[in-house]
């Protein structure tokens, strides 16, 4: 009789190992892999990567948690009353001359860390501030994630 593929009662079946471990210790490896392609650290890292959920999944936070993030948009641009700290913007006038006399197009995050501020702030200081870098020979503009030297 040919010989079958069936166990006998005296094989034991190959134990498997089982490896455990928390969602903490993987988060914070994947994170540290991470620091110095989104973010010089930890804390860097995980805003870049909540900023980039956010323009992904706009229309889920609208939808589940009532967040319009079009309308936070419209209403920042439209008030003036947003301040940027007086020696932030006077540095922000020296440099941004600077940065822009041999290039013509920077990555709004990749600026703002040169320049060491917030992105949120470099955009909100060209909103606000653009006609007096206009009068320094900057004239520039916000094009998606980038701002661009006319």
């Amino acid at each position: 009789m040919p010989e079958t593929n069936s166990r006998t009662e005296d094989e034991e079946l190959p134990k498997t190992v089982r490896m455990t471990t928390t969602l903490d210790y993987i988060d914070s490896k994947i994170i540290e892999n991470l620091i110095g392609t989104f973010g010089s650290s930890h804390s860097g890292v995980i805003s870049y990567i909540i900023k980039d959920w956010v323009k992904i999944n706009s229309d889920q936070l609208r939808n589940s948690y009532g967040i319009d993030i079009a309308g936070i948009r419209h209403e920042l641009k439209s008030t003036k009353d947003i301040s940027v700290d007086s020696q932030i913007q006077n540095r922000l006038f020296k440099d941004l001359p600077i940065r822009f006399k041999r290039m013509k197009k920077y990555n709004i995050e990749k600026l703002a860390t040169l320049l060491s501020v917030h992105p949120q702030t470099l955009v909100d200081f060209i909103t606000i501030k653009g006609d007096e870098l206009e009068k320094l020979n900057l004239n520039v503009e916000i094009d998606g994630d980038f701002i661009v030297k006319l």
